[in-house]
């Protein structure tokens, strides 16, 4: 008999641990800490003979217990702060998760992991299919999250002082203000064990000897990598605004489920688990791959800027500073990079180009997947440097699921699979549901031949309420579809571009007098246009001059869209007009 333990690992509560705080030294450190935990901390825990898992823990080897008889175990899937492991014995997985637990307790205090283990004979289970030993385990997972006990930080006893990070009590004390200029008071601030642990010298170090070895050695010699959020291009009394950006692949989930259930036989155990093995291997080099030439694409950008750009000045590297033998500090930091799932920072004016540049860099570096081309959704919230970096990612992740649904949608009427993304400006910083921020903001409902769109079974879902028009254009599709010839990205930049021509820039106080007329309308739109005989809107592919002259464009499905709002409000925050 030949049994061998599927075990499978969930590091819990990993937004709030690595976006719980303002400071982005602590982002990068918590960032880190779960990176390893799920990489290189794995591989030392994994028993001596397993060596599947490459030194550095950042891809998943070939080699497979079926193939390579010394192996005692071998890495199946890692994501996302997952990871799924084939051990020969129980013995040997239970050893290896508390050596790994452990070790998480004692060097990323804060940090939490589920585990559950799932043991069979290998000749006569069955692996993968809708009732394998793999739906098995990822169901004794669930169940295991539900029924552990929670973790209890120990609180202060007698007299303490309290982190400003956690409120927990502090441990040591920190030198935080000389890297972090936003914190004010005094340079030594009191920090709970799980700061003082994410700050470490040798963490931050660390953190940036792994990005630094994604990019080519030009851009590390000119370009610094940050650590503080007014490096990344805020220009004091001009701009100081930070964008939040979170992408995540459209229906991965389901492509791994297809290929549990295709291998549904016993005989095809260790095929199973070479096919999970090998598309995690695709997914996790895709990823890095449209990262890659995220950051290729932006220094391009930034290197095309005139040196008296306001944009490049902001990034300058003062010349009295220990930093002299960078140029300029690099306006982009990865906070969470792994597979299908990327969360990074960026100077505002960056935020919309980046992420479209990823989500576009991700379809091409999967046009080779198993199952085809996949596809990824983005949102972008645009915030104050010093806005709640929580509440920040939260709207991300509201963004990037209206994005989804849109993708989604779009899916279930024309059969086409598309990249979208969703964007939000937080000027003022209103606290609570987007959906509400945005309810507030938008038009109120106007008469309309139309009837309600609501129940109406040939418009997306995404469009259906009770209003048969919106100011928004957005989310917005990376192509072309036969959903819509407008709402994408390149008419969205082509209206921007327009905007930001001569003709317009010249009357910019009636460029921004005209966002206010057309939350009025059709007709306040026109009348403002003619009397003070203002250049035609730009055109739109698909559309007749007519029509899009008003503002105001109707969908396919009799939904009324302003297609101007959103690109006058996201001028300042676009490249060519920062």
């Amino acid at each position: 008999m030949s049994t061998r333990t599927l075990t499978i690992l969930d590091i819990t509560g990993i937004q709030d641990y690595i976006f719980g705080s303002n400071r982005l030294r602590e982002n990068i450190g918590a960032s880190f800490l779960v990176e390893q935990a799920t990489s290189q901390w794995l591989y030392d825990a994994l028993p001596a003979q397993a060596h599947n898992l490459e030194v550095k823990g950042t891809a998943i080897n070939q080699e497979s217990l079926a193939t390579h008889a010394h192996l005692l175990a071998e890495v199946v899937y890692r994501g996302g702060g997952n990871v799924v492991v084939l051990f020969r014995s129980i013995t040997q997985a239970r050893a290896s998760v508390t050596t790994l637990s452990k070790r998480i307790i004692e060097e990323a205090p804060g940090l939490e992991l589920a585990a559950a283990h799932i043991t069979c004979d290998w000749d006569t289970c069955v692996v993968g299919g809708s009732q394998g030993k793999y739906h098995q385990l990822l169901e004794k997972l669930a169940q295991s999250k539900q029924t552990r006990r929670p973790s209890t930080p120990l609180l202060g006893q007698s007299v303490t002082l309290e982190c400003r990070s956690t409120g927990l009590p502090a441990v040591a004390f920190v030198n935080l203000s000389s890297e972090d200029d936003t914190q004010k008071g005094p340079d030594i601030l009191p920090v709970s064990a799980e700061i003082a642990t994410k700050v470490k010298d040798s963490i931050r170090e660390e953190a940036d000897k792994r990005l630094q070895a994604m990019w080519p050695p030009d851009i590390t010699k000119r370009y610094r990598l940050t650590r503080q959020l007014d490096q990344l291009g805020r220009s004091h009394g001009e701009s100081s605004y930070i964008a939040l950006v979170h992408a995540d692949g459209n229906n991965m989930g389901v492509r791994f489920q297809q290929i549990i259930e295709e291998y549904d036989t016993k005989e095809q155990n260790d095929d199973c688990i070479a096919a999970i093995r090998e598309l995690s291997r695709s997914v996790e080099a895709a990823g890095r791959a449209a990262l890659q030439t995220t950051v290729a694409s932006l220094i391009e950008t930034l290197n095309a800027l005139p040196e008296d750009h306001l944009l490049k000045q902001s990034i300058l590297i003062p010349k009295d500073t220990k930093e002299q033998a960078y140029e300029y500090y690099l306006p982009f930091r990865p906070l969470v990079f792994g597979g299908d799932d990327v969360t990074f920072v960026c100077d505002g004016r960056l935020g919309l180009r980046l992420a479209a540049t990823y989500l576009t860099a991700f379809e091409q570096a999967t046009q080779n997947l198993r199952g085809g081309p996949a596809y990824a959704c983005a949102g972008v919230a645009i915030v104050k440097a010093h806005y709640p970096f929580a509440r920040a990612y939260d709207i991300c992740e509201e963004l990037c699921k209206n994005a989804k649904r849109m993708a989604k949608d779009v899916k279930e009427t024309h059969g086409e699979d598309v990249s979208a993304m969703d964007w939000h400006f937080a000027i003022s910083g209103p606290i609570g549901l987007l959906k509400d921020i945005r309810d507030r903001s938008d038009v109120p409902k106007q008469d309309d031949p139309l009837a309600d769109t609501h129940n109406r079974s040939d418009v997306p879902k995404h469009d259906r309420s009770e209003r048969t028009q919106t100011l928004w254009m957005r989310p917005i599709t990376l192509t072309k579809t036969p959903f819509s010839s407008w709402r994408d990205w390149k008419s969205f930049c082509h209206i921007i571009e327009k905007f930001g021509s001569p003709d317009w820039q010249e009357r910019r106080n009636k460029l921004l007098q005209l966002q206010e007329e057309l939350r009025k309308g059709q007709a306040a739109t026109q009348h403002f246009l003619q009397a003070f005989s203002l250049p035609p809107l730009p055109e739109l592919a698909g559309i007749n001059k007519a029509e899009s002259g008003t503002g105001w464009v109707r969908d396919r499905n009799g939904m009324l869209h302003c297609a101007y709002f959103d690109a006058i409000e996201a001028l300042d925050f676009y490249p060519h007009n920062t």
